[in-house]
């Protein structure tokens, strides 16, 4: 008993600064792998007074068997050498086959072992060592080696690293005459580990679920009501300024919720103030919803509470996320140069589109297509720019009812990309 709580004790010991978390193992996934390692122990020799233990690899397969997500059966077969010294001057060494059988139970992250090691001897030699330099020289002694032997069997495995697992088992006797520690790494050759996500692969799976949850969603488009910018006006007393830009955007919301009712049909559409984002927010749908008057309608219900975007008049925020690319040798000057990291990505220029964003108002990013240029609102505010926005207005188009357009027909066709491509996923 000592001889196995030292054993389970060193294994966690040992785990504790070495293991990392495993990969999800369902019930009924068979895991096969190379194993390999050393062995510590003696051998069970009739006619030895004394036995001290000695060192000896092993090479084998390993097979498990996940019967529940705690439960596995476990099957092993190894060649191996073993090594004892016998009354002080004999080397006896012993070569032959392992096999064990054994249940694992998982605590954690770890696997107690418990089940029964079979010894089968292939062949063994004899050796004696001289008394003046300790040089071994072969000489037949007269010890009797069983030729098949089965101990019961303990232990403890984990995993260390991708792929690879270390095990530690104790077989031993019941009489004591005989007992092996064996310590060991197992490569597992199926069930590894995916490859760490790209960050182009997570946007593409994002985009991908995103697409489909808008798709059978609903879209809540938030209209600005200025009213910071109003009620500054009203106490400086520019009252004729103030009521102009209760007007402005009084056209504008009514321009973009007219251009949504034409050309938008990807998903259900409401339209809300940006005064009651704190609900939206907060989930609470009911009595936030606009009429054709802009006008705050109870009757107005949001069919699909599940998947919700928004969607406003903004500026595109940059990206200012950066990725590592590659280093590149830099010269520092007297002949010297150093490794600088390069990365892509990172900031861009920023102007005025129709932009889809999450529930809380957070930016979606490509390949989801979130966005549809809105050159209109940049022609309203910069009236004495026309030529400048020459080159723009050729590529993009002029009205809110186009921007929207170019909106649905850009999350029709990257729908049905996705669908095409990925039908069952």
């Amino acid at each position: 008993m000592k001889r196995f709580l030292s054993h389970i004790a060193l294994c966690l010991i040992f785990s504790q600064s070495l293991f990392s978390q495993e990969i999800e193992v369902r019930p009924g996934d068979f895991l096969y792998g190379f194993s390999g390692g050393t062995s510590f122990g003696k051998v069970n020799l009739d006619g030895a007074d004394k036995v001290q233990s000695g060192f000896g690899p092993f090479i084998g397969l390993s097979s498990s068997y996940a019967l529940s997500h705690r439960l596995r059966a476990n099957f092993a077969g190894y060649y191996s050498f073993k090594t004892s010294i016998a009354d002080t001057y004999s080397k006896i060494e012993q070569s032959g086959m392992d096999l064990q059988l054994f249940g694992q139970y998982k605590i954690d992250d770890f696997y107690l072992n418990f089940g029964a090691h079979s010894q089968t001897v292939v062949g063994y030699r004899s050796y004696f060592r001289g008394n003046s330099n300790f040089r071994l020289r072969e000489e037949q002694k007269n010890y009797s080696i069983p030729a098949q032997q089965i101990y019961p069997m303990i232990g403890l495995e984990f995993k260390v690293m991708d792929n690879w697992r270390f095990f530690s088992n104790y077989s031993f006797d019941i009489s004591g005459d005989a007992n092996v520690y064996q310590f060991g790494l197992t490569y597992r050759i199926n069930k590894r580990s995916a490859p760490p996500e790209s960050d182009r692969s997570r946007k593409r799976r994002v985009a991908k679920r995103q697409i489909r949850q808008l798709r059978d969603g609903a879209l809540l488009v938030r209209l600005k009501t200025a009213e910071p910018t109003i009620e500054a006006m009203e106490k400086r007393g520019f009252t004729r300024l103030a009521q102009e830009k209760i007007d402005a955007q009084r056209e504008e919301n009514i321009s973009i919720m007219r251009a949504f009712n034409a050309a938008y049909n990807f998903s259900e559409v409401k339209f809300f103030y940006s005064s009651d984002s704190r609900k939206v927010l907060d989930g609470e749908y009911e009595g936030i919803f606009l009429n054709d008057k802009l006008e705050r309608d109870s009757a107005i219900v949001l069919n699909n509470k599940k998947n919700v975007f928004t969607c406003e008049l903004a500026n595109i925020e940059e990206d200012t996320a950066r990725y590592f690319s590659h280093y590149e040798l830099v010269s520092t000057g007297n002949f010297a140069a150093k490794q600088v990291p390069r990365f892509y990505g990172g900031g861009q220029n920023s102007f005025y589109a129709m932009v889809i964003k999450d529930r809380e108002f957070n930016q979606l990013s490509r390949p989801f297509p979130y966005y549809s240029r809105a050159l209109f609102k940049s022609l309203s505010e910069h009236p004495g720019h026309g030529l400048f926005y020459l080159p723009l207005k050729i590529l993009f188009t002029q009205t809110p009812l186009g921007s929207i357009e170019g909106l649905n027909s850009k999350l029709y066709k990257y729908w049905e990309r996705v669908e095409r491509k990925y039908p069952n996923d």
